[in-house]
């Protein structure tokens, strides 16, 4: 499924919640795995300079972007999840600033991912999974405006779409 394509299905109340969460995780996990498959392809076609054999930089530009991705997300929201209950038990959450923690680590999960070699993709995925799990029931008071931010990004990426395939 699409996340795009889905929502309708994956925000009507008259579907059951665990098919809505359901289809909501399998359309991530598309993209989740599309990436180190696409790298493995990639990688298995492109010619080195070193002669190492296409096999074994494939095998090897897998494992360090899902090894990468998987550390940096598993350290990362290990982090958040600690910073968020002393904050929680000392009184320091507001509403405003708590609708700002998950964009936060996806996109700090992302870029470190990115900046040590390894697929933000795989970084920002694991860690959302990590913190939702985590999180348990009380991740609904740290989404409930993180939908709108999606629906943001996502006009801003059609119109630029747009903008740029018009000229």
């Amino acid at each position: 499924t699409d996340a795009a394509l889905g929502k309708a299905v994956v925000s009507n109340p008259a579907v059951p919640a665990p098919v809505r969460e359901g289809l909501n995780q399998e359309s991530g996990l598309n993209d989740g795995i599309c990436v180190p498959v696409l790298l493995l392809l990639l990688a298995l076609i492109a010619p080195t300079e070193q002669h190492a054999g296409t096999a074994t930089l494939a095998i090897t530009l897998m494992l360090e972007e899902i090894g990468i991705g998987l550390l940096v997300a598993f350290v990362l929201t290990s982090f958040t999840i600690r910073l968020l209950k002393i904050s929680y038990l000392n009184g320091w959450q507001l509403p405003l600033w708590r609708q700002l923690t998950m964009p936060g680590l996806a996109l700090l999960c992302f870029a470190l991912a990115q900046t040590l070699g390894g697929s933000g993709f795989i970084a920002a995925f694991v860690g959302g999974l990590f913190i939702g799990h985590r999180l348990g029931e009380h991740k609904h008071a740290y989404m409930d405006s993180c939908e709108g931010y999606g629906d943001l990004l996502s006009v801003v990426i059609w119109m630029v779409f747009g903008a740029t395939l018009m000229p």
